[in-house]
């Protein structure tokens, strides 16, 4: 009988011990948890923001408002027309420079096609500047309108970060911290209450929104106030970089509110039982 208490209470210790390393690592894993999840959220929010499809789109929209390719070509009809002493019959010649650099320079564009063409060369001209950089339209600067050249400090400061290099980057980052974001909330589940745990990691995830809520919230109210504007490519701009921002705090918002959600259910239902074995006991 006295082997066998000494060998109950020889093993207690040792259970002892492996629940509070598990409990320890379980906490660990928690912040881990909340830390990458936190990064997590930016960068795939980020990467979904310097994707192809909206980037391209926001391109062409701000390279309509900066040099309007439609009533470029129209000008040059005109000065042709005068040239050809206003015959009806004059075709519009696709500019040279940029950001006409796809190789079209020797096409004319007849009358009832100068809507389909200006669409054609302001997507071309936006995919150059997403894939290979704002540098690329601008190898000869002679060509340049004088209304590029007004804005394209700001044009170039944001399309220099905001494109296909920046997406990569962030795809292999994603790459790494999804993963252990997977395998950090795996490791939360090992702590010894599943209500508890489950308490936990819905509030680990509330906190791991937060960064990124502020963040694209601060930035979105300060671009919103101290953006440019003032001219249609300095308004188009502000829209264009608000709406990515806005990506950002809507996908930063419905995690909060998930978690927050998720927190609310656990809590009531922990208060339900908590009253359910009150009023047992009472009874």
């Amino acid at each position: 009988m006295r082997s066998s208490l000494s060998g109950v209470s020889g093993v207690r210790p040792i259970a002892n011990a492996l629940e509070w390393a598990s409990d320890y690592v379980s906490k660990i894993a928690v912040l881990c948890f909340t830390i990458t999840f936190g990064i997590t959220i930016t960068t795939v929010t980020l990467e979904r923001i310097t994707s192809e499809r909206p980037t391209i789109t926001a391109i062409e929209y701000t390279i309509e408002s900066l040099i309007g390719v439609a009533p470029m070509l129209e000008m040059q009809a005109e000065e042709l027309k005068e040239l050809a002493g206003n015959s009806d019959d004059t075709s519009y010649v696709v500019p040279t420079g940029w950001p006409f650099t796809n190789g079209l320079q020797a096409t004319t564009v007849r009358d009832d096609s100068v809507n389909n063409w200006a669409e054609l060369l302001r997507n071309e001209a936006a995919q150059e500047i997403y894939y290979d950089g704002p540098e690329t339209v601008l190898a000869n600067p002679s060509k340049v309108s004088s209304s590029w050249l007004s804005d394209s400090g700001n044009f170039l400061r944001i399309w220099k970060i905001w494109g296909n290099a920046t997406h990569i980057w962030l795809s292999k980052i994603n790459d790494i911290v999804i993963p252990v974001t997977a395998v950090t909330f795996a490791l939360s589940l090992a702590s010894t209450s599943i209500g508890f745990r489950l308490k936990l990691i819905a509030a680990a995830v509330f906190i791991a929104s937060m960064p990124s809520l502020i963040g694209f919230g601060l930035l979105a109210f300060v671009w919103r106030q101290l953006g440019p504007g003032g001219s249609p490519f300095a308004d188009s701009l502000q829209e264009v970089v608000f709406a990515a921002l806005k990506i950002g705090l809507v996908n930063s918002l419905v995690v909060a509110a998930v978690a927050t959600f998720l927190g609310a259910i656990l809590y009531a239902h922990a208060w339900t039982q908590r009253r359910a074995k009150n009023h047992a006991v009472i009874v």
